[in-house]
């Protein structure tokens, strides 16, 4: 019989129509359509497969691309991944405004790195007495003074002269 018939199909309830006589046929039929179940995840996202080609729903399968926080700190990470799956190693790249534990000075960064002020210090050498030049978040005595270095040089070159 050649009449095209609409039916529904067995495994997946989509409406097909056919001629009769493959209807008879039509559990061995591989469905086209995009299937209309929705994943086991917590955002119950619709599934995009082929619905003829076998596959499962559970929530560890859900491909659907998502925003997510970073649990260290609770931001949105600056990518997105897979619903299904776990949470990937990422540092955060939110710029924070913070206040130095060290000195008290104000200081942005990006969330995961480590706090390091980059203000000059403005504490005295204790080897000199002059000013320390380094920054805040380096030991004063980490390298020679500037001032006496210059002063070194100056004097040096005063004697060539």
């Amino acid at each position: 019989c050649r009449v095209n018939v609409k039916q529904i199909l067995p495994r997946c309830g989509h409406e097909k129509i056919m001629q009769c006589n493959d209807w008879k046929n039509s559990k061995k039929f591989m469905c086209q359509e995009t299937c209309i179940r929705t994943y086991d995840c917590q955002h119950q996202h619709k599934c995009e497969k082929v619905c003829g080609v076998p596959h499962e729903h559970y929530g560890g399968d859900c491909p659907t691309q998502i925003d997510f926080k970073i649990p260290t700190c609770g931001h949105v990470a600056h990518f997105k991944k897979k619903c299904g799956g776990p949470i990937p190693p990422v540092k955060c790249k939110v710029v924070v405004k913070y206040y130095s534990k060290e000195c008290g000075h104000e200081q942005r960064r990006p969330c995961s790195d480590p706090e390091s002020c980059q203000h000059p210090c403005a504490r005295k050498r204790q080897d000199c007495g002059h000013s320390c030049q380094m920054k805040c978040s380096e030991p004063c005595l980490a390298g020679e003074c500037k001032i006496c270095a210059a002063k070194f040089k100056a004097a040096l070159t005063a004697a060539k002269l």
